[in-house]
């Protein structure tokens, strides 16, 4: 989505796809050859890491960035080692942050006894989700896991656009650019 709408914009456009480890980049780049070819790699690419190594992402980024850019990164921001690294690359770029959330993140269905893993790390958990008062924690931490993904994002002078899986894509990205348009500081 941003790759086309920075091709219809006549904009450069680049990629870093990343892991644990860089798995794929590509330098900023105007034109539609270049833009369709961000796309095709992107959909072909089958990563090997499996971990995520957010601040490796924002030094390849910085790299690859000679003149000051509008640089998005999907993740779920979840690792506050990268902290400084973020603010580094806002420093001279502007940073949006793309977060993802499904509502399975926020609150546990009673569905019994369930075994939850990690897919960076494998570690596995056994829970009963018929247990209100555990439901009641999982929801209390989502919310305070999710105010301090915000608050660390803001120190870090980052703009951020929430996306659910339960919703439209498009919408957050418009009210964004309306913003940024307006020269409101989105996502904020």
């Amino acid at each position: 989505l941003l790759a086309l709408a920075a091709l219809r914009n006549n904009d450069r456009v680049g990629l870093v796809a990343f892991t644990d480890r860089i798995e794929h980049a590509l330098p900023p780049r105007k034109g539609r050859r270049h833009g369709l070819r961000v796309l095709r790699d992107l959909m072909a690419m089958t990563p090997v890491g499996t971990g995520t190594d957010l601040a490796l992402a924002c030094e390849q980024a910085r790299r690859h960035l000679a003149h000051r850019g509008l640089v998005f990164l999907v993740s779920d921001f979840d690792d506050p080692r990268a902290d400084l690294a973020l603010r580094l690359l806002a420093a001279r770029h502007e940073v949006v942050a793309v977060t993802i959330a499904d509502p399975a993140d926020e609150t546990l269905p009673a569905a019994g006894v369930v075994t939850f893993e990690d897919p960076e790390t494998g570690e596995r958990v056994v829970v009963d989700t018929d247990d209100a008062d555990f439901r009641a924690r999982y929801a209390a931490a989502a919310t305070a896991r999710e105010a301090e993904r915000a608050r660390r994002l803001r120190d870090c002078g980052v703009h951020r656009i929430a996306l659910r899986t339960d919703a439209p894509v498009i919408e957050p990205f418009l009210a964004f650019f309306r913003d940024r348009r307006a020269g409101r500081r989105a996502g904020s």
